[in-house]
């Protein structure tokens, strides 16, 4: 089972706006590259009445990953690994429920683009989203453990035919469902990258069937699916050839 870390990753935190909810989701502010902090917040949606009016603010967890090795043979159950903590607010688990969706920016692989302010919503695909958005939702942890979230067949489909997978992990309830809570809150999802203290790199885990590798009536193996029908995960030999 391969696992590829984050080429890179970046928390995205936007500005806070006074009584107008789509210009706080819509405007980034500042971020941090590569944390290796041991207890970092990383996605938030907060919400609050103040004399002036209800204040908003987002942050996002970006990440890219190269996966070039992989766009031949198969990918199943693909997985994005991070490290939690107790920081974690524990609002209740609708209030801790995450969505990867896709994102366009920070150029390409192998070795990608530095993430842009200008990035923070403009180059989310809300409408293609990586992990299950409408029954089993994934929750962010509130614990000091290692957790592993299920992506969908969209995100492996992606991962292959690109030889890269780039998402935005986001709150569920308010940011991905673009909707105002109907009172206060803060959810704020918090996570440890330190090595030196049993956090580490995002990191994607899944199982890679390498296939058939050998030509097939001049067409090379990275450009085959498959041959009649068959996936070339599933090829052992063409014709008597291994």
């Amino acid at each position: 089972m391969p696992n590829i870390n984050a080429t890179k990753y970046t928390i995205g935190n936007g500005q806070m706006f006074n009584n107008n909810f789509q210009s706080a989701r819509e405007t980034g502010q500042n971020h941090t590259d590569n944390s290796t902090s041991s207890n970092i917040r990383t996605i938030q949606y907060f919400q609050d009445s103040g004399k002036s009016g209800i204040n908003y603010q987002f942050t996002r967890f970006f990440c890219v990953f190269n996966l070039s090795d992989y766009v031949s043979g198969t990918i199943t159950n693909l997985r994005f690994n991070y490290r939690s903590t107790t920081t974690t607010s524990n609002a209740g688990a609708l209030e801790r429920r995450i969505a990867l969706v896709k994102f366009d920016g920070m150029g390409s692989g192998p070795s990608f683009s530095n993430y842009d302010d200008s990035e923070f919503f403009d180059d989310i695909d809300y409408s293609t989203a990586y992990t299950d958005v409408s029954s089993t939702i994934p929750q962010w942890a509130d614990a000091n453990s290692d957790n592993a979230v299920t992506m969908n067949s969209t995100a492996i489909s992606d991962a292959q035919s690109n030889g890269q997978l780039k998402f935005a992990v986001v709150q569920y309830t308010n940011d991905y469902n673009n909707t105002a809570a109907s009172g206060d809150i803060d959810a704020f999802y918090f996570a440890n990258f330190s090595t030196g203290a049993s956090g580490f790199v995002p990191f994607l885990s899944f199982d890679h069937a390498a296939g058939y590798g050998n030509n097939v009536i001049g067409v090379s193996s990275g450009n085959i699916a498959n041959v009649k029908g068959v996936a070339t995960a599933n090829i052992a030999n063409v014709i008597g050839v291994s």
